[in-house]
């Protein structure tokens, strides 16, 4: 995922993900009504989302440089390996590479070794077991744009294949004698057009055997390891660092998610949309109040992640949360450095498709914002009486290829205190 996300679009009015907006939340007031907004105490209202419902959109998993002598400043993981996880089902990956050919490449004697040499970053899955992995050559020069369900990309047979544990942090990879023999003069041609480096050599592609797990290696650290003889009787070595990357990421079945429960997977682009419509009641009989707290509150169900996790299997944390509010039609316009005028006067960060940034962190039970932040969205959207934002959108967002499982508790969640909901406390005024 080049950056692509795990998107949740997030209601129509303004608020997410256990966002307070005071620190001071005492004495709070139960329901709404002229009586409660009566003596200056602080009252809450709750509301359920008025939608919660999935959908997809596929991540860019590609990491291509935008020159042929540099590498790209992000997305440094290749993934490979398939997990069967009892709550996700069965997710299968493939990781490729590409090697830059390094400086002062020239004749050579002879060439004694190619190793390939991984470092491991990442894991997913069953702990205990021994993984196999394929090494193969690529037949496809690795592009920029390619989503982690890319199809139509071939590969050669199998060159030789490797074991991973997963206590593993380096991994060397000798390839065979053949293979050397036949493709060593590919390494250190100097020739251009059709007889180059880069258009003879696309890299190699990593392919599952047998495990269940799914292990994460870091391009930046990874390369091919050439040993060669510059002139008779003389050893060096050279290094061929990874340049480009790409991981194909598919679910082949899939489990149903627990009762009260959906799940979202990063990686697969399975996204949440959901929102609030301030229009409707509690929030129409607040009238123009201050704001003390604002709390959208999305509980992730813990207790189904533990019963569904077996012995010796992890799952990845989430990398990167964030919150994505995109502006009404009416609210986007821009200043002179290219920000949206909404976002600076909320003191929110403008970023893509016509969107303010909120910061969002995982707490014990669910997701977190800014305090701050939210408070100002809240209090301004009752104040025009009118929503800000047509969609918020929540992005898993590392930067990085990843499968990370996020189950969240829905409306429909059997204990109450589980159900996701937006809660805004007001002081009412004497």
């Amino acid at each position: 995922m080049t950056y692509r996300c795990f998107l949740a679009a997030l209601f129509s009015g303004a608020l997410l993900l256990s966002l307070s907006a005071c620190d001071d939340s005492s004495t709070v007031g139960l329901g709404i009504g002229p009586d409660s907004l009566e003596g200056g105490q602080p009252v809450t209202v709750t509301a359920s989302p008025d939608t919660f419902d999935t959908f997809t959109e596929v991540d860019v998993t590609s990491h291509v440089a935008s020159s042929t002598d540099s590498i790209p400043a992000n997305g440094h993981r290749i993934l490979v390996g398939t997990v069967d996880d009892p709550l996700v089902g069965t997710v299968a990956t493939r990781g490729h590479i590409d090697f830059r050919q390094p400086d002062g490449v020239g004749n050579f004697e002879s060439i004694d070794g190619v190793n390939l040499i991984l470092q491991t970053e990442y894991r997913y899955g069953d702990t205990s077991g021994v993984q196999t992995i394929d090494v193969r050559e690529a037949d496809t020069e690795i592009q920029s744009d390619w989503t982690a369900d890319e199809s139509g990309i071939t590969f050669g047979d199998v060159i030789t294949s490797f074991d991973v544990a997963a206590s593993d942090t380096t991994v060397t990879v000798s390839l065979p004698s053949s293979w050397v023999a036949a493709n060593g003069p590919t390494l250190f041609s100097t020739s251009t057009g059709s007889d180059s480096y880069d258009a003879l050599f696309e890299g190699l592609v990593l392919t599952t055997q047998s495990g269940n797990r799914v292990t994460g290696f870091d391009r930046e650290s990874s390369f091919l390891q050439v040993a060669f003889q510059p002139a008779a009787n003389v050893q060096d070595t050279l290094e061929y660092d990874g340049a480009k990357s790409f991981t194909h990421i598919e679910r082949t079945t899939a489990a149903a998610p627990p009762n009260g429960t959906e799940l979202l997977l990063d990686g697969l682009g399975t996204n949440l949309v959901t929102n609030f419509d301030f229009t409707d009641p509690p929030f129409d009989e607040l009238g123009l109040v201050p704001v003390n707290r604002a709390e959208l509150v999305l509980p992730i169900d813990s207790t189904a992640l533990e019963q569904s996790t077996p012995a010796n299997f992890v799952r990845p944390s989430l990398e990167g949360i964030f919150l994505r509010a995109r502006a009404v039609d009416s609210l986007r316009a821009e200043t002179s450095t290219g920000e949206l005028s909404l976002c600076r006067s909320l003191g929110l960060q403008t970023t893509v498709e016509s969107s303010c940034l909120i910061d969002l962190s995982l707490t014990g039970t669910g997701l977190g914002a800014p305090n701050s932040a939210m408070r100002r969205i809240v209090e301004r959207t009752l104040l025009e009486e009118a929503p800000l934002f047509d969609q918020y959108v929540l992005e898993l967002n590392a930067g990085e290829p990843t499968i990370t499982p996020l189950l969240l508790s829905t409306p429909d969640a059997t204990n109450e205190n589980n159900r996701p909901r937006l809660q805004v406390t007001v002081v009412p005024q004497n």
